[in-house]
């Protein structure tokens, strides 16, 4: 008989833990100020590092309508 454990051995790593993101108010606050240029490097990184892709593009798509609808508005109210 051999001393071999019937059951196989995994190993586990607890170090390794889940990227916790940021929430899609933050993507929305780092793609204003990216609007109006007043962001750091530093804060450019980071939000790059904690904030998913998709709430990026789904924030500057909002951004650019609410944007684009604004000035449509702005224009059509000096107009008339």
């Amino acid at each position: 008989m051999t001393d071999a454990p019937s059951t196989p051995v995994v190993a586990t790593t607890s170090s390794v833990q889940p990227r916790e993101y940021l929430s899609f108010f933050a993507a929305m606050r780092a793609v204003v100020w990216s609007f109006v240029g007043l962001r750091s490097s530093n804060g450019s990184r980071l939000d790059v590092s904690q904030i998913k892709p998709l709430h990026f593009v789904v924030a500057g798509f909002l951004s650019l309508f609410v944007m684009i609808f604004s000035l449509v508005f702005l224009v059509t109210q000096v107009i008339l």
